[in-house]
């Protein structure tokens, strides 16, 4: 597979220059016609990599690009099927006419558009010291003249075979507020996968082709709604002693946070583990109020159509527990993990009639329950 060059924001190459498009044409074509024909060479979309240059490099501008284009119908653009570069390159031309020079070469001294994004981990060398400390190539007429250091290979090998035996586990429950509540959980679980990397945390890995940590979540908190027990099982391949929480929580972006966590005495899945999620409400609404109360007033009675189960639910089988609070507040324990689980939201949109709850609740997921004789508490 051959991938043209793309220069990345808060990389050692956020300076460097990406060829023009005509260059990455004549590279894959005489790639195609030096090689073998039972050599199958692919190639990136070029148009695709060129685009993928602007909008790293560029400016504040592309954001009248971006609503011009989806306004004249781009949708799922990072599908083949339904890329049309020609219409992010027409939109280019006519809003920002010079757009090519987001792909020149930067000076040392030039102010980048995202030099007032602070990741805390920016890059601390530049692509011209990568370059000046690679060792000498030595090439004969046959290759490399080298001969390749399998001993070295060897030993990265064992050194990383340790990670593949779980020596423990533990479960973190994670808080998700703010801003970081429009997080999707994908992100989320990057933010924790890096995080738990950054924090020098012994997590292990999965054996195979595509190894990955082994890390599994609860269920995830709908988009938009804040969570105070974010819960995940972590593997790993060392001691539960060199879990460092303050740490851990200084390697994530502000909204995310670890606040404890404890050895799990269940041997089964979380996921498997979870019975019932537990909500906060608060309605800000009193018309919207009283018709939640009068629902819940008579929760054994009623019963519910949900629409993506294609099925009528008893209330109290979906409400596991109900209680009201003061100042316009609920307290609902949801089942959770079988045919009866139904997603907090879709269920205000039931009892209410209405699908714009962040306009009047303001909605946290406060705990995570197992069961066995009775109700208890995970992580």
């Amino acid at each position: 597979m051959l991938s043209p060059f793309v220069p990345k924001p808060h990389t050692p190459f956020e300076r460097e220059r990406q060829m023009p498009s005509d260059y990455f044409y004549r590279v894959v074509d005489r790639v195609r016609s030096g090689s073998p024909r039972s050599a199958k060479i692919k190639n990136h979309d070029v148009a695709a990599s060129i685009l993928e240059g602007v909008l790293a490099r560029g400016d504040e501008r592309l954001g009248s690009v971006i609503l011009q284009v989806y306004r004249e119908g781009a949708r799922f653009d990072s599908w083949k099927e339904y890329f049309r570069p020609s219409l992010w390159f027409k939109n280019l031309d006519e809003i920002i006419p010079a757009w090519r020079d987001y792909l020149g070469e930067r000076s040392p001294d030039e102010l980048l558009p995202w030099s007032v994004v602070s990741t805390g981990f920016e890059a601390v060398v530049s692509a011209e010291s990568i370059r000046r400390n690679l060792p000498p190539v030595k090439r004969t007429t046959r290759g490399y003249g080298e001969a390749l250091d399998t001993a070295a290979l060897d030993d990265a090998m064992y050194r990383f075979s340790k990670r593949y035996v779980v020596m423990s586990r533990i479960r973190m429950c994670l808080t998700k507020k703010g801003a970081a509540r429009f997080i999707s959980h994908l992100d989320f679980a990057e933010v924790v996968r890096r995080a738990l990397r950054m924090a020098s945390i012994p997590v292990a890995y999965t054996q195979g082709f595509n190894k990955h940590e082994r890390i599994s979540y609860g269920y995830p908190v709908p988009l938009g709604i804040e969570s105070e027990s974010e819960l995940c099982d972590v593997e790993l391949y060392g001691n539960v002693d060199s879990v460092d929480l303050s740490m851990l929580s200084n390697c994530m972006p502000d909204g995310i946070a670890a606040v404890s966590w404890s050895v799990p005495s269940d041997k089964g899945s979380l996921m498997a583990a979870i019975k019932g999620i537990e909500y906060h409400i608060t309605i800000s609404d009193q018309q919207i109020y009283a018709t939640i109360e009068h629902v819940i007033a008579g929760l054994s009675e009623k019963i519910i159509h949900v629409e993506d189960k294609k099925r009528d639910l008893p209330l109290d089988h979906v409400i596991l527990r109900a209680l009201a609070s003061a100042e316009r507040g609920f307290t609902f324990l949801l089942s959770a993990g079988g045919e009866e689980s139904v997603r907090v939201d879709t269920l205000l949109r039931i009892l209410t009639g209405r699908d714009d709850f962040y306009n009047w609740a303001v909605i946290t997921k406060i705990a995570q329950y197992g069961k066995s004789d009775d109700w208890y508490r995970l992580g």
